[in-house]
């Protein structure tokens, strides 16, 4: 388990809007430096995923000054040579968490994982908003609705020797028992009880929900960043409130 405390168990997506004709560094920078001007005082983890893709490294390292965790959401999926590469120059900055793709050749899934010590390598489950339509839609008969897809997804991580994964809190349910007990799961498609559910996350749950489902950590994004009634920091602030109960029910 990497997590020091309660509160790096909250993890904030930041992911801002790029309104025509804006400078998209410009954007970047700024989003990402107020929100953790905002998150800071809580010790949460900031995960970025477009920020990262228009200011690289910058944005770790404005994660990284402000004191916070770094979960670099950048799902690699590339041919062995570029993994390598791409491992050289993400051991410098030590994120906390790095998101890749599972279908990656598995010895370079494997060497990803050995040459970054100090950061959790999470393969990325089925997509939180893919339903059992889409499944059939891609044609694989192995994988012909979202649990088969499920399964099959962490088996090959558990026979890859992943330390956890990322995937969907309903999908917790069809992964191995001996991978849980040495996994780490993180859980997008979160939504705290107190927001208004969206339509773009149809398997998504409430933080208690997802710990009770067998997370170790969950990842929450509009429901805290796009809150026009409170501020970022008391969204965040309550939603670290129901983790901490959903910890306390679950120990």
């Amino acid at each position: 388990m990497i997590f020091e405390n309660v509160a790096q168990r909250l993890i904030v997506a930041i992911d801002p809007h790029f309104p025509e004709d804006t400078n998209p560094k410009e954007v970047a920078q700024q989003c990402l430096a107020e929100a953790c001007n905002e998150l800071e005082p809580l010790g949460v983890t900031v995960k970025i995923n477009t920020v990262a893709r228009v200011l690289g490294a910058t944005a770790v390292e404005i994660i990284h000054d402000s004191g916070l965790g770094c979960f670099l959401d950048l799902k690699l999926y590339d041919i062995g040579n570029t993994v390598e590469n791409d491992a050289d120059w993400i051991r410098y900055y030590s994120p906390m968490m790095l998101t890749a793709s599972e279908r990656v050749k598995p010895l370079a899934l494997q060497q990803l994982i050995a040459a970054l010590p100090d950061t959790l390598v999470l393969p990325v489950g089925p997509l939180t908003d893919l339903d059992d339509m889409d499944f059939k839609w891609f044609g694989n008969p192995n994988e012909p609705n979202r649990a088969s897809a499920a399964e099959k997804f962490f088996n090959r991580i558990w026979q890859g020797r992943a330390h956890g994964a990322i995937c969907a809190p309903v999908d917790i349910a069809v992964a191995p028992k001996g991978f849980l007990t040495n996994a780490t799961i993180i859980t997008p498609a979160v939504k705290p009880h107190w927001t208004v559910l969206d339509n773009n996350s149809a398997n998504a749950l409430t933080p208690t929900k997802a710990f009770e489902a067998g997370a170790d950590a969950i990842v929450v994004g509009r429901g805290i960043t796009a809150q026009e009634s409170v501020s970022m920091r008391e969204a965040a602030k309550r939603t670290l409130a129901e983790v901490e109960e959903a910890l306390a029910k679950r120990q």
